[in-house]
């Protein structure tokens, strides 16, 4: 088994500061995520409603 070595000192603070970046963009791509997901059902019915009028 391969041991897991520990990051460099001056390489921690670069992770916990990503990890930090990422803990708070998450809210904002759940909403992003939803926003597309409704823009997406919504450009489905618009196409059927569309075809079905042809």
């Amino acid at each position: 088994m391969a041991r897991k070595l520990p990051l460099p000192v001056e390489a921690r603070p670069f992770a916990s500061l990503l990890s930090n970046v990422w803990k708070d963009m998450r809210p904002m791509m759940d909403i992003v995520l939803l926003g597309i997901a409704v823009i997406f059902f919504a450009l489905c019915f618009a196409y059927t409603k569309a075809w079905d009028s042809l």
